[in-house]
């Protein structure tokens, strides 16, 4: 343990600090940096034994989450999660390995997680199990069965049965991936982008490294795939990676890099995603908000209200975009803050979501929108006005009623008018 600590020294030891405090520390803004920093250093699995024994004591969603992260992040290899799973102490350590094991299409793979299935965890079991399923090998089918039978857990029980019906369809077989991995590594340009793309669908975290390979290449083309197939293999290891990438990199490639960067979701990559937030380049900025919405809703609304003030009217309806799907109460000053924007699409999105936002508080500013110098933004308010149930607004829709040009604009009106009065 004291050599895991010093490995896992942040800059705040410079202060007197150690990894160990600052876990422990009260304020949980601490102890997410804490967790955010974990990289493993040279010795990953002493990295997971400190963060799953630390986490005993963790009490905060939003810390776990980030400690959850950082497990995901570190570099542990197939013979490493075997050798976690069969002698780690650490419950939650070992339901990771079983986890992880189950993206690894391999013969080893099937022997450790068979041999776990007598773990004494029910949370272990469960992760074997499940890891079971998805590699889709037949031998397993005995164990599965057994323990669909046998396990003391009913709801364990089920989950076995289960993953003894995915291995039995045939759902967890496929892709030869060790073809594909070779056609990564030394075929024709064209194959290896279609491999790239093939591997980022299997599912087989042993094609992390090549592709990881691959997206640091010269060819714009297989990094792009390579950096697509990243995210959607779904192995956090890849973040600080894709991170430098997003970061030392522009154009297509960086987009590509915070596309995956977005599909992983792990929250170590926000510092990197705020920095590009910055940019001088606004697709930049669209799509690192966009990965940002899809990171971390706990700090969205701040990050959004600060981006509705961006000089492109691309960067601010993704703001306005990022909002909608946020359920936090400061959602609803932001965006009617952006019922006054410049761009009519801006107010016209921002009016629609006002609509489910369940705040009687946005009828001043809806009803204001009914006069826009913009049709769509008029009825976009009309609508909204309805589903936020504004029975106020009646007289100002019927004023609009009469006011209606086309017989779509009056039928809107109706409608919103006909909501409000049964």
């Amino acid at each position: 343990m004291r050599r895991l600590l010093a490995l896992l020294l942040t800059s705040w030891a410079l202060l007197g600090a150690s990894w160990a405090e600052l876990v422990a520390d009260p304020d949980p803004r601490v102890r997410m940096r804490a967790y955010r920093d974990v990289d493993g250093g040279d010795d990953a699995v002493a990295a997971l034994e400190a963060v799953t024994d630390a986490l005993k004591a963790e009490d905060d969603a939003h810390v776990r989450a980030t400690a959850r992260d950082a497990i995901a992040r570190l570099p542990l290899n197939e013979a490493q999660l075997r050798g976690v799973l069969a002698d780690s102490k650490q419950p939650v350590a070992r339901a990771w390995s079983a986890y992880a094991l189950g993206f690894y299409r391999s013969p080893d793979a099937l022997e450790a997680l068979l041999g776990a299935v007598v773990d004494a965890e029910d949370d272990v079991r469960r992760e074997v199990y499940q890891s079971l399923g998805r590699l889709g090998d037949r031998q397993a089918l005995p164990a599965l069965s057994k323990a669909a039978v046998r396990d003391p857990s009913a709801a364990l029980r089920s989950v076995a049965e289960k993953a003894a019906l995915d291995v039995a369809s045939g759902r967890g077989r496929g892709l030869d991936v060790s073809t594909e991995l070779a056609i990564l590594e030394g075929g024709a340009a064209n194959d290896r982008i279609r491999a790239a793309r093939a591997l980022g669908r299997s599912g087989d975290w042993r094609a992390i490294e090549p592709l990881l390979a691959a997206a640091r290449e010269g060819n714009a083309a297989l990094q792009q795939a390579a950096l697509l197939a990243l995210g959607h293999l779904g192995n956090q290891q890849a973040v600080p990676e894709l991170c430098r990438i997003a970061t030392d990199t522009a154009g297509q490639v960086r987009y590509h890099a915070i596309a995956a960067i977005a599909d992983l979701g792990d929250e170590s990559a926000l510092p990197t995603l705020e920095r590009l937030l910055e940019d001088v380049d606004p697709t930049t900025r669209q799509l690192a908000l966009k990965a940002v919405a899809w990171t971390a809703p706990d700090g969205l609304a701040a990050i959004a209200t600060r981006m509705l003030k961006d000089p492109v009217e691309v960067v601010r309806v993704e703001a306005v975009l990022a909002l909608e799907s946020l359920r936090h109460p400061d959602r609803v000053d932001a965006l009617l803050s952006a019922t006054s924007d410049p761009s009519p699409f801006v107010r016209s999105e921002a009016a629609r979501i006002l609509g489910d936002a369940g705040s009687l508080k946005a009828t001043p500013a809806l009803v204001g929108l009914l006069e826009d110098r913009d049709v769509l933004v008029q009825l976009s308010a009309a609508d909204a006005l309805a589903r936020l149930g504004a029975v106020e607004a009646v007289p100002d829709l019927k004023k609009q009623l009469e006011k209606a040009k086309t017989n779509e604009q009056r039928e809107l009106y109706e409608a919103a008018i006909g909501a409000l009065e049964r």
